[in-house]
């Protein structure tokens, strides 16, 4: 058998949520899914009630390479652990 190693476990990287802002200057909590493609798409709660797409093509900003896409919202217990953040 081989030897057993009592290392401590170090941390290599983080998964942050990137800080995606609105064209206000408020950190977006929404994106629209075709925006997305076009540039402006993260928007702020007061912007996105604005957005000419509708509240129907707004998806929440979760960390995740799907935001935006594919009606994807994310784990619940993902965006509950980045809320308390």
């Amino acid at each position: 058998m081989g030897k057993t190693r009592r290392n401590k476990v170090r941390i290599l990287t983080r998964n942050e949520l990137p800080d995606m802002r609105c064209n206000c200057g408020e950190k977006a909590e929404w994106v629209c899914s075709i925006c997305l493609y076009d540039g402006n798409a993260w928007f702020c709660d007061k912007c996105a009630r604005e957005h000419e797409c509708g509240e129907d093509m707004l998806l929440p900003v979760v960390n995740s390479p799907r935001c935006g896409v594919c009606a994807y919202e994310g784990e619940i217990r993902m965006r509950d652990k980045n809320d308390k953040s």
